[in-house]
């Protein structure tokens, strides 16, 4: 019962994989059927047209003056029958697979024609013994003028074939094989047919041809080709399944870790600070408490406020809801808004901000958020760098686009962290040595941002040597 209760379990975890890998085996084996019947008949159609082409053809070289001489089987012994038959035989041994080749014409009744000739009317008993038993069996005897044959079940001798070129539409399995009659009229000076040329094909070898492209080994090479295509199908969707519960895994982990520690620090900052004002409320030194405790909350507040937003714009991007209003402005002006922010933290790191930004480039932009964007890389190219260090940005253009480039000499990145870099709450697998704190939301909300300008962004980075993050804006 476990057992059973597992592959339940396992069902309901992979059933759409299953179904998919279903409905491509069914499909390619459909395909593979569907190709086989349309093969089939492609090739039933050219050995049909085939024949009516080579009737026509045959039935043009009998003479119908000849054709009406000749009546009831006291015609044998005139020259006139003798070069029809041979004229029949001629046929039968030059075109290919022809076993039979006769003529026949209408009878007062329309279910029965009569035999003018065949091409095995004067052949002796030895050529007639096809089965060299050494009788002439009645299946072997040739037809002479004169004789009687039943067409009640033969629609095309019915009228097609005294009308034109035509075929029997099924096959005739009898002890000769498997057999294909064609016919073609024989007319006299008006266009009138005095008679109808008939001519039996084997079409053995077309039969064992359509069943070598259709054979078992054939099919079961569909079926093993289609299993694989399936399973590969199947192996797909389950490791792209196994990558999103990753991915998920992986979000879920950067939440906890954002709640312990960048929500939980300033937490407990303010917790800390509030105890302190209780005491010092007892202590009766009071006013330099509030000041001091009212500094530190801010500072508290303040990143809880920075996080919210960053968590806010993350959802922007994640739901495509994240507000883009394009102005006309100088992407020096927006490089300039923003470098005062950072010159506390330039100073107290001793670092450098080169630039060599175009003053002519002139675009559309979103002030805001743009200028939030910069102020990002900007903030890690200085982070993760040496004090003393410089960070350089460059803004030119780059064919139909601006081309910003913001690049540092510092720690770098190990070359497997950088496909996941512009993840939610991914960081760099040393980071954490050079900055504590961080959630891995900024790079997540700049590709957002970026993408939503309609530019692209991307990183090249070598540890120990340096990285440089650029993106490109529309212009």
């Amino acid at each position: 019962m476990f057992g059973i209760f597992s592959l339940l379990r396992a069902f309901q975890r992979n059933w759409q994989v299953l179904c998919i890998s279903v409905l491509v085996l069914a499909s390619v084996l459909w395909l593979g059927t569907f190709f086989f019947v349309r093969g089939s008949m492609l090739m039933e159609n050219e050995l049909k047209d085939k024949l009516r082409t080579t009737a026509a053809v045959a039935a043009m070289q009998f003479d119908p003056k000849v054709i009406g001489s000749i009546s009831g089987k006291s015609s044998m012994q005139t020259p006139a029958f003798r070069d029809v038959v041979e004229r029949l035989k001629r046929t039968r041994q030059t075109i290919p697979n022809i076993r039979f080749a006769y003529i026949m014409r209408k009878t007062a009744d329309a279910n029965t024609l009569e035999f003018v000739a065949d091409a095995d009317s004067l052949a002796t008993e030895k050529e007639l013994d096809v089965n060299h038993n050494g009788l002439v069996e009645p299946d072997e005897e040739g037809s002479y003028p004169g004789d009687p044959y039943d067409i009640s079940e033969i629609p095309a001798m019915q009228g097609p074939a005294f009308e034109g070129a035509a075929v029997d539409d099924n096959f005739t399995h009898d002890q000769w094989g498997i057999l294909i009659t064609g016919y073609a009229p024989i007319r006299d000076a008006s266009g009138k047919p005095v008679a109808v040329l008939g001519m039996d094909m084997v079409a053995n070898d077309y039969i064992a041809l359509s069943r070598r492209i259709f054979s078992p080994v054939a099919f079961l090479l569909l079926c093993v080709v289609a299993l694989i295509l399936a399973s590969f199908i199947a192996f797909f969707l389950r490791s792209r399944r196994i990558e999103v519960l990753k991915r998920v895994n992986r979000e879920r982990s950067g939440l906890l870790l954002l709640a312990m520690h960048q929500i939980g620090s300033p937490l407990t900052i303010i917790r800390w600070s509030l105890e302190e004002l209780k005491d010092q409320m007892e202590s009766g030194s009071l006013k330099q408490a509030v000041t001091d405790h009212a500094k530190y909350a801010d500072q508290a507040i303040e990143q809880l406020t920075g996080i919210l937003d960053e968590l806010k714009e993350a959802s922007q991007v994640d739901t495509g809801t994240l507000e883009y209003h394009g102005e006309w402005t100088s992407l020096k002006d927006i490089i300039a808004g923003v470098m005062p922010t950072l010159q506390p933290e330039l100073r107290r790191r001793k670092q450098t901000i080169t630039q060599d930004v175009d003053p002519t480039l002139g675009l559309s932009l979103d002030r805001k958020l743009i200028a939030g964007v910069l102020r990002e890389l900007l903030i890690n190219a200085m982070t993760f760098s040496h004090d003393g260090a410089s960070v350089t940005i460059t803004a030119k253009h780059g064919g139909k686009c601006v081309l910003v480039e913001i690049a540092d000499h510092g720690c770098g990145m190990p070359k497997k962290d950088i496909p996941r870099m512009f993840e939610k709450f991914t960081r760099g697998t040393n980071a954490h040595l050079y900055q504590p704190n961080g959630n891995g939301l900024g790079l997540y909300i700049a590709k957002g941002i970026i993408e939503r300008a309609g530019g692209e962004i991307w990183i090249k980075s070598t540890e120990a040597q340096g990285t440089t993050v650029t993106f490109t804006l529309p212009c």
